[in-house]
């Protein structure tokens, strides 16, 4: 087969997976505000939901499966450097599947942007927040333990990428364990509570994962060409 060929094919296969890295990064990164501000606009509600599933009963829930389709979608077609790369990656897919599948309980008089109710169901609930914790919990060891794989004698360049994917997997790590812990010791709290803490944590894990992927997208902290 002609050389030149495998050359450009093996081009495109690399472009492919950078460009894969970025919309997942992006997709995470802006996530929160298509909810958000997609509610407030087409819902006309200005309430912030407790969490992101949350959405999933309001005028942009279809948004929010559909973009957990998408993580899924790219996560299962990523190949990374090694076998256990896409292991992990096909583990992620199957467990955004899961957040889309499995919706949490959530009930229909907290304020007028619910436009979906269903019935409640404690275990669906269980498995929905059993695949957004082991969601997080492989990005996160990606980002720590994969994709900080260096050569011998890494960059400069390669060494800052290294430092913000272990800042990025810390902050995914001790977003997810801080909701159970709210959850258990300060729900009850008006002040915390209003405050939206679950929303917020799990939109700092998500721009973790955003900026991880991004930054193995080769979006920043690029080598710098010589």
């Amino acid at each position: 087969m002609d050389t030149k060929f495998l050359e450009k094919d093996n081009s495109s296969m690399v472009i492919s997976y950078i460009t894969i890295r970025r919309i997942l990064g992006l997709l995470a990164l802006f996530l929160p505000f298509i909810l958000a501000i997609g509610t407030i606009w087409f819902g006309n509600c200005s309430t912030i939901e407790r969490s992101m599933s949350a959405y999933y009963y309001t005028v942009t829930g279809h948004v929010f499966i559909a973009i957990l389709f998408t993580f899924a979608l790219f996560l299962f077609t990523y190949k990374g450097n090694e076998v256990i790369d896409t292991v992990m990656s096909n583990i992620a897919a199957v467990c955004a599947l899961g957040i889309a599948f499995f919706p949490t309980t959530y009930g229909i008089d907290r304020n007028s942007c619910i436009v979906l109710t269903t019935e409640s169901k404690p275990i669906i609930s269980n498995i929905h927040f059993i695949s957004a914790a082991l969601f997080f919990i492989i990005l996160a060891y990606m980002s720590y333990f994969l994709f900080t794989k260096s050569a011998p004698h890494p960059t400069n360049q390669k060494k800052k990428r290294n430092t913000v994917y272990r800042i990025c997997a810390w902050i995914m790590i001790l977003s997810i364990l801080l909701i159970p812990v709210y959850e258990l010791f300060f729900k009850d709290n008006t002040f915390i509570s209003n405050l939206n803490p679950v929303f917020l944590l799990e939109t700092l894990a998500l721009w973790a994962f955003g900026v991880s992927w991004l930054v193995k997208g080769e979006t920043i902290l690029r080598d710098k060409k010589k």
